[in-house]
């Protein structure tokens, strides 16, 4: 969906997604890339940190985030996670394709 929906429509935009793997389990990365390298360019975060960058702690927090969507400026705007994962001390808005719209598409 992303890569036939909303990359042709608003790469021109500044629209990158990006697939980052977390762990050791470079193999799988590697499979990721080969899959959809094309499109989506691949971050290796082997030792996680970009995971305890951007992780977050404490009541209603996504511990293990899905996505991120990140503005022009960098500034982490939300934090997604399957919302089958969800349990009484996590949460995540199940809006990622309307945010991601409304910051393309501006006010």
């Amino acid at each position: 969906m992303i890569i036939d929906e909303y990359l042709p429509k608003y790469e021109a935009q500044g629209f990158q997604p990006i697939i980052v793997h977390v762990g050791d389990a470079l193999g799988f990365g590697c499979d990721l890339s080969r899959t959809y390298g094309e499109d989506l360019p691949l971050l290796l975060d082997s030792d996680n940190t970009l995971l305890n960058i951007f992780q977050q702690v404490g009541l209603n927090s996504v511990l293990f985030p899905l996505a991120y969507l990140i503005e022009e400026n960098n500034v982490v705007t939300h934090v997604y996670n399957d919302p089958d994962d969800q349990d009484e001390e996590t949460e995540s808005p199940n809006s990622l394709i309307t945010d991601l719209e409304g910051l393309l598409t501006g006010p």
